[in-house]
């Protein structure tokens, strides 16, 4: 690519570091890059994109339009933000705009949009949420990170890139290493005593998601009463003692924490991985080829999730509960099945590695005028 880009990746994790992968990835080359963040998390992740020395810029978030007071309050703070956008637009002069879905990019595109701005779009789900939706009709090209479901709602190019995922987590970082060496390295960040031989199981639900994992799955892993099983639980914020108090007198080896910079460890030490099915989770999975029991979050805008599940799945590498089967008999039976048969289970999951695109954040970041 050549010239300046401005990406628009505010809002959830989900967009935000994608974008930013992008970001590194054209900072690297040697282009110019910068985030423009919006929502409640800017803060922290004006913070994380400075760790990589990546420059980024906030603009003022805006509420929910509920009710009539709700309403004028957001048409207001709507125009604030696009009034924002298109100042820093004209300082900057990008390019480039790369927006990477969710609502809070919707100003700063339009801003991008009235100043004649080529603008990028991508989408990190199998459903094209709303907002690209109605942006594709003033876009060059929406980048997928999977095939889409609702192709007839997109008026623009698009090409199917993957979902960028964060040089951190590049397999390769492992695969030259031995089942023992890296149970080896686990046991000694987390202090615990795993085995190499013990089949292991990886739980984590998420920033929103993890509610129904902490309740349900030490009830579930407890009335197995398999002593030979291994598990990693990621409760989320504050919530790993509580978690922990619930697996109680549970037989088995356990590492409960509350979150974890060490995603590819935990990764490459599970056989298994109890998770939702978000975008970045779902090309996470397919890029260390694991088998995954997906139980899609019930809350997902336009049930979002279910569609990235049953991609997945399309692989024969996992298996799809719903939210309120969490706990039911089916649900233990075939965690149970999974225990009993790790091997097979894992070399089931290696199928997904057909799903993988480890490329994607150079070819989105090679397409961008």
């Amino acid at each position: 690519m050549s010239g300046k880009t401005i990406i628009l990746c505010g809002g959830t994790g989900g967009h935000f570091f994608p974008g930013l992968t992008i970001a590194r990835e054209i900072r690297g080359n040697g282009g110019e890059v910068k985030l423009l963040l919006s929502g409640k998390n800017s803060e922290s992740q004006t913070a994380v994109a400075a760790e990589f020395s990546v420059d980024s810029e906030v603009i003022a978030s805006f509420p929910a339009p509920v009710g009539v007071a709700g309403k004028i309050r957001f048409s207001l703070a709507f125009l604030g933000a696009w009034l924002a956008a298109r100042s820093i637009l004209r300082l900057e002069k990008p390019d480039s705009v790369l927006a990477m879905g969710s609502f809070t990019s919707l100003p700063a595109s339009l801003a991008a949009i009235s100043l004649k701005i080529h603008l990028y779009l991508h989408d990190g789900n199998a459903r094209i949420g709303k907002a690209n939706r109605f942006l594709s009709r003033f876009a060059n090209t929406l980048f997928l990170a999977y095939p889409m479901i609702n192709a007839s709602s997109v008026r623009c190019p698009k090409l199917v890139t993957g979902m960028p995922v964060r040089p951190e987590l590049d397999p390769a970082l492992w695969n030259s290493k031995t089942r023992k060496e890296i149970v080896a390295e686990f046991n000694e960040v987390f202090g615990a005593d795993f085995s190499a031989d013990a089949p292991t199981l990886l739980i984590f639900g998420g920033s929103q998601g993890a509610r129904t994992f902490n309740k349900r799955m030490p009830d579930v892993l407890r009335a197995l009463n398999r002593a030979d099983a291994q598990v990693v639980h990621l409760a989320g914020a504050g919530n790993a003692g509580e978690v922990e108090k619930s697996y109680g007198d549970a037989p088995f080896k356990r590492v409960v924490i509350d979150s974890s910079s060490e995603m590819g460890l935990l990764y490459s030490v599970a056989d298994c991985v109890v998770c939702r099915s978000g975008g970045s989770t779902i090309a996470e999975l397919a890029l260390f080829a694991k088998f995954a029991v997906l139980i899609p979050f019930p809350y997902a805008s336009e049930k979002h999730q279910d569609d990235n599940a049953a991609y997945y799945l399309s692989s024969n590498a996992a298996v799809k509960f719903d939210d309120d089967q969490v706990g039911t008999p089916e649900f233990a039976e075939s965690i149970n099945e999974i225990l009993d048969d790790i091997a097979r289970f894992a070399d089931l999951g290696k199928e997904s590695a057909k799903l993988a695109k480890p490329d994607a954040a150079e070819l989105v970041a090679s397409m961008l005028r």
